[in-house]
């Protein structure tokens, strides 16, 4: 697909370009020339979550406020696997766990070069994982996901999770091992976190 894309964003004048490169995504969706839609896109955002370690510096003389947003955990899910090649189509808690696992890669790289401790981070999703939008084996849906099946006529079981986004804080100079928070939250609860200048401890949670 490269090739072909490739040989005619080359060829085209210079006012088709943008057209064609089409947001880095390229011919993407205009041409499926794979028959497996899943595989028919750019690998750039999944490389750029496995470049963190590698494209990272630590010689700053400032604070820093670093904003990545990422779609690799939306549709197609899709994952590079150790050997660099790509996985299509695998379900949602495969692309979910692909995603944290990559990230704390980077992480590890922060622990190393002795930055872990004065970071702030804050990882928050738009919402849980789309199962509906899942066409794979039913039983697969049911192993990954642990929920109690016995009403689901209230919020139908696929989109029981659109309800769960993901909010995980790491404040400075925490060290503790990995807890549940119990407070009431939600990702809208995201930037007052990231932004607060006390600790995520400290906030306050009275309503004052």
């Amino acid at each position: 697909n490269r090739l072909y894309e490739n040989a005619l964003f080359y060829s085209v004048p210079l006012a088709f370009k943008p057209k064609i490169y089409n947001d880095s995504k390229w011919l993407s969706g205009f041409f499926p020339f794979s028959s497996d839609e899943g595989c028919n896109f750019s690998y750039d955002k999944y490389y750029s979550l496995r470049l963190l370690p590698f494209v990272s510096r630590t010689n700053s003389n400032s604070a820093n406020f670093i904003f990545i947003h990422s779609h690799v955990p939306h549709r197609p899910w899709n994952i590079i696997q150790n050997n660099g090649k790509m996985r299509c189509g695998v379900s949602p808690y495969e692309n979910n766990q692909w995603f944290v696992l990559e990230f704390s890669k980077w992480l590890k790289w922060m622990k190393m070069n002795d930055v872990y401790n004065n970071t702030k981070i804050v990882v928050v999703s738009d919402h849980g994982p789309s199962w509906w939008q899942y066409d794979g084996d039913r039983k697969t849906l049911q192993d990954n996901v642990i929920v109690d099946t016995d009403d689901v006529d209230k919020i139908r079981f696929e989109n029981f999770w659109l309800l769960q986004p993901l909010l995980l804080v790491k404040d400075f100079n925490a060290n503790e091992p990995f807890t549940t928070d119990w407070r009431l939250m939600s990702n809208a609860d995201a930037s007052t976190i990231a932004f607060n200048d006390r600790s995520f401890s400290a906030i306050d949670t009275t309503g004052r």
